[in-house]
């Protein structure tokens, strides 16, 4: 029996078909649920990004937040058109950290069924669930859909896609570069570079391959879809937080390198990116290490080749177009990248979902060839197997993409009972939260210290520059100052950034959860250089002086510091 006369044995409105798919719809949520179940049940427990992507959008259920703020005002041009949009409608009924945490269980469910139907499309139900199974054996999907942003749309539309193109469905197809366009934008010319080059192969090359855009329609759709992600890609610049970074700037700037903020330059190369990368996340080498995770590959490597001359290759000729299509036209967007640094973002964002995509596509039809010469008949063992999968999958997903940030709450808590109008600076990496849990303002966060965008950083890095500065200033008239000439109204202060004999907490000191300076690394580059001058030698800092500044206590080691009562025209 071949995958199509298989596929359509169990249609989708007969009691069996509709069992399956209740089946399905069922197993993903309970996969989900059990691996994002910490976030789901504590407040303070979210993805990370969503403190630099999604914090703003609270401003729609009450627009005193966040007013005048040079970061939120950057972080609202960062996300795409798509998915404020969908954020927006949100807000009408959930706020938008509540809904970050929401979306992503639609859509790992939406992405199960969408790699279920390819699965069915190219090899019969039980290949549809067996891919399911590596779906949920492979945590780099649940990392990219947690938070629910732009990237968490990937690849749900590029699934979507690739059905819509193996059903010959043009409206399908159409809608997922344009939904691409407006929610992931650099993945819409991966897809509609692909279509555009099997309309452009030779008709001996592609057979009978079905093509889209075929007519005016579609390719005016085509058209409006390139459209939507180039002027998103303008916009940023447009808003005054251009140019991008150049090459020489890449090369020679420190916050670009391994000590920066971001090391991404240069990138990893091609061939890293489609074996290296995503064989980090198939075998288990972030829970278990790397004697397991090589072990665990070395055995599934020869599993699949075992198996792969049992794949009925030639069922799989109808999609061979398409992924060589999706190959060239993400290798080429690859190459571009490289060649053309920032200018079309990080190479191997363009790679990353299509290689993934197929390593779930093909462990998934592995499996099944392995099942169906094994024990075809077996439907118990099969279902057994199956929830064996699920179980394991939720294991190992558990709080993949979330991390816990409760250990904050006390300096959150205070944050939430301040003016809704101030501002608040010290240490980045903790006005992270500030912003996001504390809606409050921050001078300057660790996530949205972008340096790429050169025109933003040239109004960020000096902040960062003076809050150090003045953080570990010896004269209170320094505080004074800055506080005064960037409109600060709270300080908080940790008392772990300072040393023992300076007035650091002891205990603190020895914490698991010290600060990076105490490891050798205070900041990203270049700053830690700026903050180890700042500390060599010293013992008197005068802000931790409660003579200077008195001070409220928000746990063991923070302090808050109300600067509200310095008179400002007399300040410099």
């Amino acid at each position: 029996m071949n995958g199509n006369s298989e596929a359509a044995a169990i249609p989708i409105r007969s009691p069996a078909g509709r069992r399956t798919w209740l089946a399905l719809l069922l197993l993903n949520a309970c996969v989900f649920l059990s691996a994002h179940e910490s976030a789901l049940r504590h407040p303070l427990c979210a993805n990370d990004d969503v403190r630099q992507q999604i914090y703003w959008m609270q401003q729609w259920r009450d627009d005193a937040l966040y007013p005048d703020d040079l970061q939120t005002d950057y972080a609202r041009h960062y996300v795409p058109w798509g998915v404020q949009g969908l954020y927006w409608i949100a807000a009408r009924a959930v706020d938008p950290l509540a809904f970050a945490k929401i979306l992503p269980g639609f859509l790992f469910v939406a992405l199960g069924v969408l790699l279920f139907s390819l699965g069915r499309r190219l090899a019969g139900p039980a290949a549809g669930w067996s891919v399911v199974g590596a779906y949920w054996l492979m945590p780099i999907f649940l990392d990219h859909l947690a938070g629910g942003l732009a990237h968490s749309f990937a690849a749900p539309l590029l699934a979507l896609f690739a059905w819509g193109w193996l059903e010959r469905r043009p409206r399908v197809v159409g809608a997922a570069v344009c939904l691409q366009a407006l929610f992931i934008p650099y993945l819409a010319p991966v897809c509609a570079g692909a279509a555009l080059l099997l309309c452009a192969w030779p008709r001996r090359w592609r057979g009978d391959a079905w093509v889209w855009p075929a007519t005016w329609i579609h390719a005016t759709v085509w058209a409006a879809a390139i459209a939507l992600a180039l002027g998103w890609s303008l916009s940023l610049s447009g808003a005054g937080y251009g140019p991008w970074a150049n090459a020489e700037e890449l090369a020679r700037l420190p916050e670009f390198s391994a000590a920066g903020r971001y090391d991404v330059w240069p990138p990893a190369s091609l061939l890293h990116e489609l074996t290296v990368a995503p064989w980090e996340w198939i075998g288990p080498f972030r829970e278990l290490g790397f004697a397991a995770g090589m072990g665990t590959t070395v055995l599934l490597l020869a599993v699949g080749a075992w198996t792969s001359r049992r794949i009925a290759w030639r069922e799989l000729a109808p999609a061979l177009p398409l992924a060589l299509a999706v190959a060239a036209a993400s290798t080429g967007a690859f190459l571009l990248a490289r060649l053309f640094p920032l200018r079309f973002f990080i190479p191997n964002r363009y790679v990353i979902y299509p290689v993934n995509l197929a390593y779930a596509l093909l462990l998934g039809l592995a499996a099944h060839a392995a099942w169906r010469a094994w024990a075809p008949r077996r439907r118990a063992m099969g279902a057994a197997l199956l929830l064996a999968a699920a179980l394991l999958g939720a294991c190992r997903l558990h709080g993949v993409g979330v991390y816990d940030f409760s250990p904050d709450a006390p300096v959150i808590t205070a944050a939430r009972a301040l003016p809704k109008n101030a501002r608040i600076a010290g240490p980045p990496a903790l006005m992270d939260n500030v912003l996001a849990f504390g809606q409050r303002r921050a001078l300057v966060s660790f996530e949205l210290a972008h340096p790429w965008l050169r025109g933003y950083w040239a109004r960020i890095a000096p902040r960062l520059r003076e809050l150090f500065d003045a953080y570990y200033a010896d004269d209170p008239a320094a505080v004074r100052a800055f506080c005064a000439r960037h409109g600060v109204d709270f300080l908080i202060v940790d008392e772990r950034d300072f040393p023992l004999e300076a007035g650091g907490n002891p205990e603190a000191t020895a914490s698991s959860r010290a600060p990076d300076f105490l490891r050798g690394r205070p900041f990203f580059a270049p700053f830690d250089k700026q903050i180890q001058s700042l500390l060599a030698g010293r013992t008197h800092f005068a802000i931790l002086s409660p003579t200077d500044f008195p001070y409220s206590r928000l746990d063991a080691n923070r302090r808050l510091l109300d600067m509200r009562k310095i008179d400002r025209r007399d300040v410099k």
